[in-house]
């Protein structure tokens, strides 16, 4: 399976490379201007905050791709011929959206760090405190892919879906994704653990409540079975009943 993820990884970074070169250059946008409040240094925070959102948007739907795009191509069906079992190769493009998400939301934190330097003249770098957040929002965005990478085989194993495929899973995600994070929340607030999310802005973005992984055990192992359940599901359509459309 490693071999897998090595290749996957080569092959994503070949594919995508300049939207990581764009996130080089957002952090380095935002590092250049120095404290005030001159013409260029404005300009350069403005256009490295815009790309810097842009990117993060794009950075969540490559995570998404990486778990679904594969199975759009016919070279899926030379990947599911190799002689590695169907759930580590499905692990495989989950691990690499999961390194996505990892990488995007590291990404955005550094670089809010990096907009602080223009008001507070000192260049600072994440550190752990600012980070304990970011498994749960990592985790939050893999219960996402995997929702939507479900509901796409699921249609696609069903043989009156198959033509409305795409409809088909974007109804079904979301639908799935509702009912999840209303079980969910609905399950916090009886038991008086739901504390909703607040973010923070001044001089670096933070987040704490619902989405602090320390804040409460229960959201992360629930969204951890629904991963794992999903990801069996996946496994097993994926095996026995998915067909390329």
């Amino acid at each position: 399976m490693l071999k897998t993820l090595k290749w996957n990884l080569k092959d994503h970074f070949r594919r995508y490379s300049l939207v990581y070169f764009g996130m080089v250059l957002a952090l380095l946008l935002a590092v250049i201007p120095e404290k005030g409040d001159n013409f260029v240094s404005s300009l350069m925070i403005t256009f490295s905050g815009i790309l810097g959102f842009i990117l993060f948007a794009a950075g969540f739907v490559l995570a998404i791709n990486a778990c679904l795009r594969w199975l759009g191509r016919e070279s899926h069906l030379l990947e599911l011929s190799n002689p590695l079992p169907t759930w580590k190769i499905l692990l495989s493009k989950i691990v690499l959206a999961g390194l996505v998400n990892l990488v995007t939301c590291v990404f955005i934190l550094q670089l809010s760090t990096f907009w602080a330097r223009y008001s507070t003249g000192e260049l600072t770098f994440i550190n752990g405190s600012n980070l304990k957040g970011i498994p749960s929002l990592v985790l939050f965005f893999l219960l996402i892919d995997c929702t939507i990478l479900f509901s796409y085989i699921l249609a696609r194993s069903i043989t009156l879906f198959r033509r409305a495929s795409t409809i088909v899973t974007g109804l079904l995600s979301s639908l799935l994704l509702i009912g999840i994070i209303t079980l969910c929340m609905g399950i916090m607030s009886v038991n008086g653990l739901l504390v909703l999310p607040t973010i923070n802005t001044k001089d670096i973005i933070t987040l704490s409540g619902a989405f602090e992984m320390l804040s409460t055990v229960f959201p992360v192992v629930y969204a951890g079975i629904i991963i794992l359940l999903e990801f069996a599901g996946c496994s097993i359509l994926l095996a026995r009943r998915f067909q390329q459309g």
